[in-house]
């Protein structure tokens, strides 16, 4: 075999180092000698390949040391993650408060009280310590004695939580934990500590990796028992099934510290991958050629079975794969003894004579052995965005949702656009809004019945509406409520405007796939119903769940909000369809909002008749809020007014610095 490209101009190094944490230091030390030396080199044109993330997550505080920028997808388990842990144990803590456990939970009241995220005085946590320890008494009735009104708020929140727990299903009590929800006097501060503005600004790479961790939690949360009520009592049986039987929750998502960085990967992940010099770490026997032997069951002799990657052949060949990803310089490292002290002896696939011995200074050694006991290895500070949300950016489109978001100054904004719509905060959705979810996915239903010819009768949508309406895991009170309002409107609904329904209308139509771009900005969305017609007009259908809005002219300010969003959202549903690859054609010439819900016993529809100005102001603000979301431009909001004379001078300052593409 041989590799496709070759340089004239190449080096091949072997080096063996005394120890891991010997090799690790002097690659990292090599690495910023080339990146500083001014031969051309850039830290983008470097990659350091392992056999496995234990090597490589080895090497990162390293390279840290030296401030060597790194793109490294690592494999996290979410569960270590020190913010998660602090959820898990507060977790932990109202659980067992709920079940009575008091020695339990004093146990575990008395560790979740040092975290960081409630900022206590240690002093005066130490006090607390002390007069539980003088008088015997638990850690949370000395807290509601407090002289401090801000333990007392903490114990009672605590206690709130705990009788919540019982009840409440596991996603709203999870939000009163984290801080997304507030409880009948306080807020948590784990949100507000953890994922600050502050905090952003400060080290991106960070805030980006414990968002994402806290996301798959919640990810993973909601796939286990999918079809029942969850409650914080299933949380702890969660994790504790997972840490009992060693099941990590693994997080690969991308940790990029620079726009221009070394890359890191295992060489699974270097397959079809090429840089100019390449570094492959701990080219030792036990790493890219260990024995598979031991504890595995074997197979009978009349079926020589191996299982693939355990013959010598194919780790061979992975090893060669990690060779031939160098276009001109190819680093090979290695040690003499593991950290035990014991020989380890090199891999069999190189002659050994090629290898130099190199050494480090003693006090660079005393430097790298500290660094190799830290037990906890954080990701190096990044305050680049554009490095950081890169990948985000990348792929993001934006849909409506998202764009009212980013305007919305009275309830929301851009920086939290940021949080919840581009890094995508994970919360439980409201009672409403998880109902509207199930009148929706009736709704669809409905036009199933009509695709297929079937009778559309009452009671088999209104158990269909039941069914889903089960899968939104409410509150028991709370379902029963939306419960019963379902069955009252939906049939009202239905019998006014199920003479309107044709198999031939589109419903609930994505658009993520249909390359739509407005002033530049890849755009996407759903839209509850399109009737497309001969004459190439197109009417967009958006089903609303709340109360009726009756027309477009609004004195009020709370309606005058709600017929901006409408508009908007009707205005934007337009330039999704007509930009769109399959229904360019087609000219959407009216926007209607049909409600569910009966106004003065009528069901009501509201037009909207689109006028060229207001639709190229929204294409305009669509390409202003697309410039800021690329540029990471977040603008402080805090100085409008929170009425719609607020929103309008937020857009009119958009629009007068957006500069269109040309």
């Amino acid at each position: 075999m041989r590799a496709a490209g070759s340089s004239e101009d190449g080096t091949i190094v072997y080096t063996r180092m005394e120890t891991p944490v010997h090799e690790y230091t002097w690659v990292a030390r090599e690495i910023r000698r080339l990146i500083d030396d001014d031969n051309g080199m850039t830290a983008g044109n470097i990659a350091v390949i392992g056999r496995q993330h234990a090597s490589l997550e080895q090497l990162m505080p390293h390279l840290r040391a030296v401030d060597i920028p790194v793109v490294y997808e690592r494999r996290q388990n979410v569960l270590e993650e020190h913010h998660i842990t602090q959820l898990i144990e507060l977790t932990y803590a109202v659980q067992a408060l709920a079940e009575g456990e008091h020695e339990r939970a004093n146990e575990y009241v008395s560790r979740v009280l040092s975290f960081p995220f409630w900022q206590i005085d240690p002093v005066d946590i130490w006090r607390i310590s002390s007069q539980a320890y003088q008088q015997r008494r638990h850690w949370l009735d000395v807290m509601l004695e407090s002289q401090d009104s801000y333990i007392v708020k903490i114990a009672r929140f605590l206690l709130e939580c705990s009788q919540r727990a019982a009840s409440e299903p596991l996603e709203y009590v999870l939000d009163r934990l984290i801080g997304s929800r507030k409880g009948s006097e306080f807020r948590s501060p784990y949100r507000k500590y953890h994922f600050s503005d502050q905090r952003f600004d400060y080290n991106r790479g960070e805030y980006v990796a414990f968002l994402s961790a806290l996301r798959l939690l919640r990810e993973r949360l909601q796939g286990y028992r999918s079809r029942e009520v969850i409650y914080l009592r299933d949380f702890v049986e969660f994790i504790e099934l997972h840490r009992e039987n060693d099941m990590p929750i693994v997080d690969e998502t991308p940790f990029v510290s620079s726009e221009d960085a070394v890359h890191v990967l295992t060489a699974h992940k270097a397959k079809g991958q090429e840089y100019e010099t390449v570094f492959i770490i701990d080219g030792q026997e036990s790493v890219w050629a260990k024995s598979k032997g031991g504890k595995r069951i074997t197979f009978p002799g009349n079926m020589p079975i191996t299982p693939a990657g355990d013959a010598l052949d194919d780790q061979l060949r992975l090893f060669f794969v990690a060779m031939t990803r160098a276009r001109s310089n190819l680093y090979i490292t290695g040690y003499e003894r593991d950290n035990a002290g014991k020989p380890s002896p090199l891999v069999p696939f190189l002659d050994h004579s090629q290898f130099t011995q190199e050494s480090l200074e003693a006090e660079a050694v005393a430097d790298a052995l500290e660094r190799s006991w830290q037990s906890y290895h954080p990701l190096p500070r990044t305050s680049d965005a554009h490095a950081v949300l890169k990948p985000i950016l990348d792929t993001y489109q934006l849909n409506v949702t998202h764009f009212l978001k980013f305007l919305n100054v009275v309830w929301s904004g851009p920086h939290t656009f940021l949080l919840e719509s581009m890094l995508r905060f994970p919360q439980a959705q409201t009672a409403s809004a998880a109902y509207g979810s199930a009148v929706h996915a009736t709704l669809r239903e409905a036009y199933r019945y009509i695709e297929n010819g079937w009778p559309l009768e009452d009671e088999a949508i209104l158990d269909a509406f039941e069914g889903f309406l089960k899968e939104q895991r409410m509150r028991e009170h709370q379902y029963e409520q939306y419960r019963d309002q379902g069955r009252k409107e939906l049939p009202r609904y239905l019998g006014a405007r199920k003479h309107t329904f044709e198999s031939g209308h589109l419903i609930e139509t994505n658009f993520k796939n249909q390359g739509v771009t407005v002033e530049g900005a890849r755009l996407s969305g759903a839209i509850d119903k399109m009737v497309l017609n001969q004459d190439s007009s197109c009417q967009v259908y958006d089903f609303k769940t709340g109360k009726p809005l009756t027309g477009w002219s609004k004195n009020n300010d709370h309606e005058a909000l709600k017929a901006w969003r409408y508009q908007t959202q009707l205005i934007f549903y337009k330039l999704l369809v007509e930009n769109s690859r399959s229904w360019s054609e087609y000219t959407v010439d009216r926007g209607t909002l049909e409600f569910v819900r009966p106004y003065k016993d009528d069901i009501v529809t509201l037009e909207l008749a689109m006028e060229d100005a207001d639709v190229s102001r929204v294409a305009s603000l669509i390409g202003a809020v697309w410039d800021r979301i690329q540029n990471l431009d977040f603008p402080d909001v805090s100085g409008y007014e929170k009425d719609m004379s607020g929103i309008r001078k937020f857009e009119d300052d958009l629009l007068a610095d957006y500069r269109p593409p040309t």
